[in-house]
């Protein structure tokens, strides 16, 4: 990972940004988190950090509600629910396929798009895996020009 990044003196979780405002909780283990949803829910979020995995080392962020992947910034995040998982990637660019549920420009070079999964179908899917692949490499920062 590369880049300096501020950690919170109260929490220790790490931001970009000095000061980053946040609810101020530990970090869980991901283990604990995946042991707590239904198992397809879990077996989607294992599914989507294995993959994650396979490109090198992340900061996983593991809170309530939500887990992230950081490397710099963060470029994936996980919202599991009791029948689904929203799978969030920071692309540089919107892409259609596979067609995301909702798309949001976050900056000029920043695109969060969104997929509801009910399975680990779309998440082992070779196109869905090289959508992966490019928001781990704008995880530092390089595709997205400093948004």
């Amino acid at each position: 990972m590369t880049g300096s990044l501020w950690t919170c003196p109260a929490c220790g979780r790490q931001f970009r940004a000095r000061n980053q405002w946040h609810s101020c909780r530990p970090s869980r283990q991901l283990a604990e988190r995946l042991a707590e949803l239904t198992p397809d829910s879990a077996a989607v979020v294992k599914a989507l950090a294995d993959a994650i995995a396979a490109h090198g080392p992340s900061r996983i962020t593991v809170g309530a509600t939500l887990v992230t992947f950081a490397l710099t910034r963060t470029f994936a995040a996980v919202h599991p629910h009791k029948g689904w998982v929203d799978v969030e990637l920071l692309l540089p660019a919107p892409v259609d396929d596979p067609q995301p549920r909702r798309v949001q420009r976050l900056g000029a070079s920043s695109y969060a798009h969104t997929w509801r999964i009910h399975s680990c179908e779309l998440v082992t899917d070779p196109g869905f895996l090289e959508l992966v692949a490019r928001a781990y490499e704008g995880g530092d920062q390089s595709h997205f020009g400093g948004d």
